[in-house]
């Protein structure tokens, strides 16, 4: 059935998600959107009417899986997503915008440097070139990948029927430029679960705990790969027979469930965002977004579709996924579930039920 299958590549760049956590992003601000063009010659000729309407417009270049580069114009930086939806309402209304939406703020491109002037430059080229701009930040270069964005290689291989399912297998690591690490991860607890024909595992050193069909495999990461990742705590799982694996982060932050100081929305977005960003995820859908509070935490739970490139075979893989984003009193935590559309019917029960039984620490 997945005989073809042979890795599905994830990426949890730990770096993303405490950058998101940072106090910039608690005092993040909000824009509209109100036009996406394919050229930039034409973002540029709408920013420029939309300036001359007295309007802080600028755009943004984005690679829209599906769509390819977009040139989204944006207009103004508001503190709420509120502000941000009234000015759309506000442009609507005034025949300058006919859709829009409200959307996390991001640094506009640095621009040219100005050339010098020629006598060939007309009158408006002039103005352009010489009008002040608002100061913004310079860009960094991409930087050489380091182990704080280390890909995460889960192998999903045919079931064997013939093997004993709860044995535990090796999870392979490969960080850039160095060699790779291997390491045999430890059998969970064969405690009773709510679920049956499951097993509890649980972190000691964290004290998030998830429950997960007796014949999956993983472990908690070791030291080395919470350094990698840039996290406080992680695992991965993985199991042959679902044709699935499991991955979990864990980031401290104290008093990350108050609302006043994390907007859960923008929060939940960025976190979509990393698990997206991966140099094999193709694209990421998010299918449904449900927020229950729970004891005081605040849970997320999401739907998700993947495309994979599988580099072995130089096929696309199409997963299905389940996650939940959930912020307690002493950090974050996210659990994420992918298996093939292609895996037995009971893989979608299996990865509700696992996210279903996530628990995280106090």
């Amino acid at each position: 059935m997945i005989s073809r299958m042979r890795h599905a590549r994830f990426l949890l760049s730990g770096i993303l998600l405490l950058l998101s956590l940072s106090p910039a992003f608690a005092q993040s601000s909000w824009t509209t959107q109100i036009a996406s063009f394919s050229t930039q010659a034409e973002a540029d000729s709408k920013v420029s009417g939309l300036k001359a309407q007295g309007l802080d417009a600028y755009w943004i270049k984005s690679n829209v899986p599906g769509a390819g580069v977009r040139y989204r114009v944006r207009v103004g930086r508001f503190p709420t997503r509120a502000a941000a939806q009234a000015k759309g309402e506000q442009l609507r209304k005034q025949g300058i915008a006919q859709d829009f939406f409200a959307t996390s703020y991001e640094t506009p491109p640095k621009p040219a440097a100005t050339e010098p002037m020629t006598p060939a430059r007309t009158e408006t080229q002039t103005a352009a070139a010489t009008a002040p701009v608002r100061p913004r930040a310079v860009t960094a270069p991409t930087p050489t990948p380091t182990p704080a964005t280390i890909n995460q290689h889960i192998a999903i291989a045919p079931p064997n029927k013939g093997a004993a399912s709860a044995t535990a297998a090796s999870t392979s690591l490969t960080m850039p430029g160095k060699a790779k690490l291997t390491r045999t991860p430890e059998l969970t607890k064969p405690v009773k679960a709510v679920n049956p024909g499951f097993a509890i595992f649980e972190d000691g050193s964290v004290g998030y705990a998830f429950e997960h069909p007796s014949y999956w495999t993983g472990a908690a990461w070791g030291d080395a790969e919470k350094v990698s990742q840039n996290v406080d705590g992680g695992a991965s799982f993985k199991s042959r027979e679902d044709a699935a694996f499991l991955n979990v982060i864990w980031n401290k932050l104290p008093g990350a469930n108050d609302p006043q100081k994390y907007d859960n929305t923008l929060l939940v977005d960025t976190i979509v965002r990393s698990m997206g960003s991966g140099t094999e995820t193709k694209t990421l859908n998010e299918i449904s977004r449900r927020v229950e509070n729970e004891s005081g935490q605040i849970r997320t739970y999401l739907d998700l579709n993947a495309l994979f490139h599988d580099p072995a075979t130089s096929t696309t893989l199409n997963f299905l996924g389940k996650a939940v984003i959930t912020r307690c009193q002493r950090g974050i935590l996210l659990v994420v579930v992918f298996y093939s559309q292609d895996a037995p019917p009971a893989a979608a029960t299996n990865a509700e039920r696992i996210i279903r039984s996530v628990r995280a620490p106090g």
